[in-house]
């Protein structure tokens, strides 16, 4: 039978035990909280790529087209970054040429072109130099052993037209430390040569650039050009007095390597 002293005790022990058991439960899930958050791993959240799209799905390439291109509307040239447009510019170029006709003569050509460019690849150009002549060496030998010249018309001028293709614009670097512009162009020609009158004349010319700003280059070209010419003799077989017409008939060919530094504005 129980007292109630005893029943005081029973009931002593089943509190301190139903607190005991609250107690554990309170600090197991905050220990397993603990744990769990100690081996987490931090997670870091993605970015987008740098690269940006339109909405099209087109790749937007506009801050490399302001770095590196020019605006075409969406159509690109091969060669970016040009050191100069020419389009619609006109170009000054004084020429300096070393002229080879015949051996008879040491002839060097002073003048000048001026050029109207159409396009970046079409232009027209007119050109025209005069002739210094002197004998050249055998011309010389030959008059002072023989005390006699030869017959031939010396050329005093140039004047002529042609349209100019450009069909390479190239960068090179030079030395490995600077780039370097240069274009290479063809020119067919048509003109006259004055000798004892003017003689058609036709050639072709092909020549680079080489841009040291935007607004200069220096021109290096080889031209060649042909013309016939008539010749008046005193001597000689073709002689009058030798029974001959008093002339001869000459195809000439020459051959002038020019130089000069242009002017684009």
């Amino acid at each position: 039978m129980l007292t109630r002293k005893k029943v005081k005790q029973i009931l002593k022990l089943k509190t301190g035990t139903i607190l005991l058991a609250a107690l554990i439960f309170q600090i197991n899930p905050a220990r397993a909280e603990s744990k769990k958050s100690k081996n987490e791993v931090p997670t870091v959240e993605k970015t987008k790529d740098v690269t940006t799209e339109k909405d099209s799905g087109e790749v937007d390439i506009s801050d490399v087209q302001n770095q590196y291109w020019k605006a075409h509307d969406k159509q690109f040239e091969v060669i970016q970054n040009k050191q100069y447009s020419r389009a619609g510019r006109f170009e000054i170029t004084p020429l300096f040429g070393l002229y080879q006709r015949i051996s008879f003569q040491d002839t060097k050509t002073v003048g000048g072109a001026l050029n109207y460019n159409f396009s970046e690849m079409w232009g027209a150009e007119i050109s025209a130099y005069t002739m210094i002549n002197n004998d050249s060496a055998t011309l010389k030998r030959f008059k002072e052993t023989r005390g006699a010249t030869i017959e031939f018309n010396e050329e005093k001028t140039f004047l002529g037209i042609a349209p100019v293709f450009t069909p390479i614009y190239a960068k090179f670097s030079f030395l490995g430390n600077k780039i370097s512009h240069f274009d290479m162009y063809i020119s067919p020609i048509l003109g006259a040569t004055k000798t004892t009158d003017y003689r058609f004349t036709y050639g072709i010319g092909v020549g680079q650039k080489f841009w040291i700003s935007p607004r200069f280059n220096i021109r290096v070209e080889y031209r060649w050009t042909q013309y016939n010419d008539r010749t008046t003799t005193s001597e000689g077989s073709t002689a009058t007095k030798n029974g001959g017409p008093g002339y001869y008939d000459d195809t000439v060919n020459n051959q002038n390597l020019l130089f000069g530094i242009g002017f684009l504005f």
